[in-house]
């Protein structure tokens, strides 16, 4: 669920001069204050930093590509005052950690590409770029696979090795499967790469088959973990958890080039905090003439609550269906390096909780380099 912007083209089997190298930088950060509602009222500043650098060669019928980055977060959390479970911030890390992000291979011959590695599963999977505008993490990755597993999917904050195959089958559709790990990198010790592998752990599959258009993308998703690693919140039931998800966009070219997208998850109550997801928005590119680069965005998230997650509380504590996040932002490009973007954000029961329901307001900070 949580996710971090990543300044990076995914390789899609094109040609390329014989040898090319490039350095990224990237820094984010979030200064968020919970004006009112949730558990109390108070600010944070969440901020991560990525340094990437990538290299790409062909070598006979084979183009290549690798990647490796490293990565700092300063692990705050705007959370812990809102109460909610979804994450008003995607670059809330659970803790403070230096370490490599991503370290992988991927080779392509034709239509097909093979990727192996340490790797950011949704740097290609359950991912829309119109919904990757919002700050918080559910418009990310969904909640459903974001919250699911023992430590979470091979994603932000927690990246593992993975086997990722990819096959262009026609200009308009392309079919991925992931391989990673069950249980990526080690919470007790987050500045480590947790390569620890184990039977024990299993692995999580994800397949997903993408159909684009000129102006419509689908994103049709399952997933599974082939060991009971239980969840962040609720041990499971001895089954292996599993899920599915559908996710489209569709750009408005008549309504000044906006994009409206939307996304629904299910997965096991028997393992996930939230069975259901449910998200939908809108976003608006160049809404002001002389600004074609900035975006208007306005979005939900709903995660509705599983049997076991309520039960797996104190009786009386949760008495609501779910989760609601409100999030209105926008995004100023103040040149190629800076953008700044406001957000206003609103939790309807956080953790589907009885917490008071929050008002936030925030400003995230972008520098590329």
């Amino acid at each position: 669920m949580h996710t971090i912007i990543l300044k990076y083209s995914v390789l899609m089997c094109v040609a390329f001069h014989s040898f090319a190298t490039e350095l990224s930088l990237n820094y984010t950060a979030d200064f968020v204050n919970n004006q009112s509602g949730g558990i109390s009222q108070n600010s944070a500043w969440v901020d991560s930093l990525t340094i990437a650098g990538e290299h790409r060669w062909r070598y006979s019928q084979y183009q290549v590509q690798s990647r490796i980055s490293g990565i700092y977060a300063n692990g705050k959390s705007i959370s812990e005052y809102v109460g909610d479970v979804q994450a008003v911030s995607g670059l809330e890390a659970g803790a403070r950690f230096a370490r490599v992000y991503e370290a992988f291979v991927d080779i392509c011959r034709d239509d097909t590409s093979v990727l192996i590695g340490i790797y950011d599963i949704n740097s290609e999977f359950d991912l829309l770029d119109s919904a990757n505008l919002f700050v918080a993490a559910a418009y990310g990755m969904g909640s459903t696979l974001g919250l699911s597993g023992g430590n979470g999917p091979s994603t932000f904050p927690y990246t593992g090795l993975s086997l990722r195959l990819q096959r262009q089958i026609d200009d308009s559709n392309t079919l991925r499967i992931v391989v990673s790990d069950g249980l990526p990198s080690d919470p007790d010790s987050p500045n480590s790469l947790g390569l620890n592998l184990s039977s024990d752990e299993g692995a999580l599959l994800v397949a997903e088959w993408q159909h684009t258009t000129n102006s419509t993308k689908w994103l049709s998703g399952y997933w599974q973990y082939t060991k009971n690693t239980g969840s962040k919140i609720t041990a499971g039931n001895g089954k292996t958890n599993r899920g599915v998800y559908v996710r489209t966009e569709h750009t408005l070219h008549s309504l000044k080039n906006t994009t409206v997208f939307a996304r629904f998850g299910a997965a096991d109550k028997s393992f996930n905090p939230f069975y259901r997801f449910l998200s939908a928005g809108f976003v608006v590119n160049g809404i002001v003439p002389s600004r074609a680069d900035d975006q208007l965005g306005l979005a939900f998230a709903y995660a509705k609550n599983a049997g076991t997650y309520i039960d797996s509380f104190e009786a009386g504590m949760l008495n609501e269906d779910g989760e609601l996040n409100v999030e209105a932002t926008y995004l100023v490009r103040v040149n190629k390096h800076l953008a700044l973007q406001p957000t206003l954000q609103y939790v309807r029961h956080p953790s589907g909780a009885d917490i008071p329901n929050a008002s936030i307001l925030g400003i995230r900070f972008i520098i590329d380099l």
